[in-house]
């Protein structure tokens, strides 16, 4: 037996189909096992022997394949692969239908391929006979694959039924469930687009294969995508028309790219800092005489030297003759005596004439200290960019 020969698939147990007795070729059923046979004229050619599937094989299929009330378009792949490469008999479609799908999912199936088979039918004819002829359900057609005719009728039947899987269940429409699906900080277009796509199958009617559907998630990418990867894709001249991939490929180059905006914008934060810092330093280096550097200097800064008084001039009314601690104005209401002459009153405050006496300086030393590390930071970075 040759070596390539493929391990048991879907054909029902028969006589192996001859190379050049059908009037048309031979009768490939594939992919089928291949046997050396002798033929009616004595010559040993190799023959197509025709087998079942295997229960290996189905539960090998159901075991790695989701659920299709979960992932509708998963299970039509794998029956489009097993339709392309093993050519199943209505028989075997019947098998496929009872194996691998639920008695709810196997009912939608097959009424959506009714449905699909009517389509076309001719306006004067029997629609539904119409449609039974090129999608039978319940009786067998007994379809010799040796006919060309049947062949081409079974290959119709199996396209008709990977459509009708591709459709899908009936499932409860839930746009809330969709829009709650919106792109992590963290992750990718990507991974965004696979969970998308996975809502709008399981709460949406849409068909993701057609124009509706391709439409509906390429809006929903949009408006539900990250905020900087949203604005620069709404930046962009007709972003409603682009394709799915041309949305992705910016929102890549967005996500790609924030680590280098994050690092601009923390070089930003740092400089903002430096340059607070030398602003304070100068302000406290111009305001250290003027809150309080003056007796009657005021605020901002020195405006002159103080007025000189008189030798007999009181400081306090301005009149000649006594002292202040002698003004009779300050003695008026008051049961105090006269106070000694150049010494301060107790209780009042020392610093009074030199200032407001609260100035607290500016810690110059420490921002200078401040300004200098953040300054070597400073010159790091740039030297690491250029």
């Amino acid at each position: 037996m040759p070596s390539d020969a493929s391990p048991a698939q879907t054909r029902r147990h028969g006589a192996p189909v001859w190379p050049g007795d059908s009037p048309t070729g031979p009768a490939l059923q594939m992919p089928l096992r291949t046997v050396p046979v002798i033929n009616n004229r004595n010559e040993i050619v190799q023959a197509y022997q025709v087998v079942p599937f295997s229960s290996s094989d189905i539960l090998n299929w159901k075991n790695n394949t989701p659920p299709y009330s979960e992932e509708p378009q998963a299970m039509a792949r794998l029956l489009e692969g097993i339709m392309a490469t093993h050519n199943p008999t209505w028989q075997d479609c019947r098998q496929l239908l009872n194996m691998l799908f639920t008695s709810e999912e196997r009912r939608a199936v097959l009424n959506n391929g009714v449905a699909i088979a009517q389509v076309g039918a001719p306006q004067d004819g029997d629609a539904a006979e119409w449609g039974a002829q090129r999608f039978p359900v319940e009786i067998d057609p007994q379809w010799d694959t040796a006919e060309e005719g049947h062949l081409q009728r079974l290959r119709g039947f199996q396209r008709i039924l990977v459509e009708a899987v591709k459709r899908g269940p009936p499932r409860p429409v839930n746009i809330v469930k969709i829009q709650g699906v919106v792109q992590e900080k963290s992750e990718s277009p990507t991974a965004f687009l696979e969970r998308l796509e996975a809502a709008y199958r399981k709460y949406s009617p849409y068909n993701l294969e057609d124009e509706n559907g391709r439409r509906a998630i390429q809006q929903s990418f949009i408006s539900q995508a990250a905020p900087d990867i949203r604005r620069k894709i709404q930046k962009q001249p007709g972003f409603l028309g682009k394709t799915m991939n041309e949305l992705l490929a910016l929102a890549d180059q967005v996500y790609m790219a924030r680590d280098q905006v994050e690092e601009e914008k923390k070089d930003r934060k740092k400089k903002q800092e430096y340059q607070a810092l030398v602003t304070m330093m100068e302000q406290s280096a111009s305001g250290q005489r003027g809150r309080g550097g003056y007796a009657r200097g005021g605020q901002g800064g020195r405006r002159g030297p103080p007025r000189r008084l008189g030798r007999d001039q009181c400081a306090k009314c301005k009149k000649f003759g006594h002292w202040k601690g002698e003004c009779p104005e300050g003695r008026e209401g008051s049961q105090e005596g006269p106070r000694e002459r150049g010494r301060p009153e107790r209780g009042r405050n020392p610093g009074r004439g030199r200032g407001r006496g609260n100035y607290v300086p500016f810690p110059a030393r420490e921002v200078i200290a401040a300004a200098a590390v953040m300054e070597e930071e400073w010159e790091d970075m740039d030297g690491g960019e250029e």
